[in-house]
C-alpha cells in the first residue's frame, strides 16, 4: 500500500516537473502579435463588443495584441468608448484620421495584421475568433 502512494507521489511530481519544463520551452519562443486596424464610423455597440471579444480571445490564448483605430467621421463618443476600453485593459492603440491611414505603412513584418471595416459584415467574419 505504501509502494502504491509513493508511485502516484512519484507520478504527480514528474507531471508536474513536465508541465513546468514545457512552460520554460514555450516562453522563450517568439510570438508574432496581432494587429488590428479597425475602420470605425459611428457603430458605439458594435465596436465595444468586437474590442471585447479580440480582448477575450486574445487573454485566453495569452497573447498580445495592439489596435489602430481610423476614425472616418466617427463621434467623439465612439471614440471615447474605445480608448476608455483599451486603456483599461492596458492594450497599446492608436487612434489616426483616414488621410494618415495607409495601411501599408501601418503593416509590420513580425504582426499578424486583420483590417476590418464596422460597416460590412463581410469584415467581421474575418476576425476568426473561433478557429
Amino acid at each position: 500500500m505504501i509502494e502504491g502512494l509513493v508511485w502516484i507521489i512519484v507520478l504527480y511530481g514528474s507531471a508536474i516537473v513536465t508541465v513546468h519544463l514545457i512552460h520554460r520551452v514555450s516562453q522563450g519562443r517568439t510570438k508574432a502579435r496581432s494587429h488590428y486596424i479597425l475602420w470605425v464610423k459611428d457603430k458605439q455597440l458594435q465596436m465595444e463588443w468586437i474590442l471585447r471579444s479580440i480582448q477575450m480571445w486574445h487573454w485566453m490564448r495569452g497573447r498580445q495584441f495592439i489596435v489602430t483605430i481610423v476614425s472616418e467621421d466617427a463621434s467623439r463618443e465612439t471614440m471615447d468608448i474605445a480608448a476608455k476600453l483599451l486603456h483599461r485593459w492596458g492594450i497599446e492603440h492608436r487612434m489616426i484620421q483616414p488621410e494618415l491611414a495607409l495601411v501599408e505603412t501601418l503593416m509590420r513584418e513580425d504582426e499578424h495584421t486583420v483590417e476590418i471595416h464596422l460597416e460590412p459584415v463581410e469584415d467581421l467574419k474575418r476576425l476568426q475568433l473561433f478557429y
